[in-house]
């Protein structure tokens, strides 16, 4: 025991100095804006990852997780999404979500990833050009900096083809979404054990448009909660009036340009066909919703392609138009713009198709699946039809749970 009435005065500084200098090591250094490219600052429908691995001895009693991202992103903790949208109108005023990370956490080695979607220059009512894309994490446990590894999702076609509204001076932030499972990246990034050795360090950023401490959001996170399709208006066969493009914006073409075959009066789940054939099935949920389309497999031909398309209305007072039909056509470009239709490619085996967005109509609710998020329509969908063009094999089942809606 020291008695320190009795040390010189000069002893007393160096001693109180060595006793602090514990303490001031041990406070974390404050978040620092990061991004994946210091050479292209603000790319168009860029999807990209970023990864951290910290180790807990224990679980923190505040862990509370802050996140902000310029434009979007969905956050998963130990392969867990806790957050599938951020908060993003104007830079210079952006937000951070709160999540309660507590549940979520272990002693030992936990992971933290991140799919950051960047959406370019757009300017619409609500938000302002995007200048830099960015991401910034804090809590007491973990904060963004240069040791976070980040990659460009490799499953997510890279386009800058996105949707225009019905007047074309008026863009959406919306870009069909063609993802490729058999692309996605080997192994698993959730996993604590998985080597990210041949991922970039993040780079940061000192001179973004952004709080350097973003305020916590004034709002809840929005509540999600499964929605199924209550009826099948129609399903069957398809002729495709033009050929399978890798053009995005042709995919809801297609679906809009198409010959339908209903299978007869029966409206089913399930779809038969052969290789070379394009079944069909058109759901309606009676009323307009928002979530994120997805479909489970059990199992798949990798290659094998499913389109979905997206409406909102049946009838159109303002035009007298119809938007669907009873053979289960669906007008995919009839409300706000042209474009609505999203692919998913598909691996080999048993998988969940997560379309990564805000979508017209559906969301997943497996966790194990990598979607990105389509944040920016705040249009509801009320009907949703998935579109199964060639190399169609045996039986597909589609299950009637196949919506989360955000509310």
């Amino acid at each position: 025991m020291i008695d320190l009435a009795s040390v010189p005065g000069n002893l007393m500084k160096r001693l109180l100095f060595a006793l602090l200098l514990p303490c001031v090591a041990l406070r974390a250094a404050p978040p620092q804006w990061i991004w994946s490219d210091a050479g292209d600052p603000a790319p168009k429908n860029r999807f990209t990852y970023f990864r951290k691995v910290v180790d807990l001895p224990q679980v923190p009693t505040d862990a509370t997780l802050l996140v902000a991202a310029d434009s979007n992103a969905w956050v998963w903790i130990n392969g867990q999404v806790v957050r599938r949208k951020m908060t993003r109108y104007h830079e210079n005023r952006i937000t951070a979500e709160v999540i309660d990370a507590g549940p979520h956490l272990r002693p030992g080695r936990n992971t933290v990833v991140v799919l950051h979607h960047n959406w370019g220059d757009i300017v619409t009512f609500q938000r302002n050009a995007n200048k830099h894309a960015g991401l910034w994490v804090s809590a007491a446990w973990i904060q963004s900096d240069a040791s976070w590894r980040c990659l460009t999702a490799p499953e997510f076609l890279a386009h800058e083809k996105r949707i225009l509204g019905v007047n074309p001076r008026h863009p959406r932030i919306r870009y069909p979404v063609v993802l490729d499972a058999r692309k996605r990246v080997a192994g698993d990034i959730h996993s604590a054990g998985f080597d990210d050795a041949n991922w970039k360090t993040a780079v940061v950023v000192t001179d973004g448009p952004w709080p350097a401490a973003p305020a916590r959001v004034e709002t809840p996170p929005q509540r999600e909660y499964a929605v199924e399709p209550m009826a099948v208006v129609a399903s069957g066969s398809i002729d495709a009036v033009q050929p399978l493009s890798e053009d995005p914006l042709s995919i809801a073409k297609g679906i809009r340009t198409a010959k339908y075959h209903p299978d007869g009066a029966a409206k089913t789940d399930i779809l038969t066909g052969r290789a070379g054939e394009t079944k069909y099935i058109t759901f309606d949920f009676y009323r307009p919703v928002h979530g994120y389309p997805f479909l489970e497999l059990e199992d798949a031909t990798p290659g094998t392609v499913f389109d979905f398309g997206y409406g909102e209305l049946a009838y159109s007072q303002y035009s007298g138009q119809m938007h669907v039909s009873a053979d289960g056509w669906l007008n995919t470009g009839g409300v706000v713009g042209s474009g609505y239709a999203d692919r998913y490619i598909a691996t080999g085996g048993a998988q969940g198709i997560d379309v990564p967005r805000r979508a017209h109509g559906t969301v997943d609710d497996d966790p194990r699946t990598l979607p990105g998020r389509w944040i920016g329509q705040d249009q509801a969908c009320r009907y949703r039809q998935v579109a199964v063009p060639g190399r169609l094999a045996g039986q597909l089942l589609v299950r009637r749970r196949a919506h989360r809606p955000d509310s």
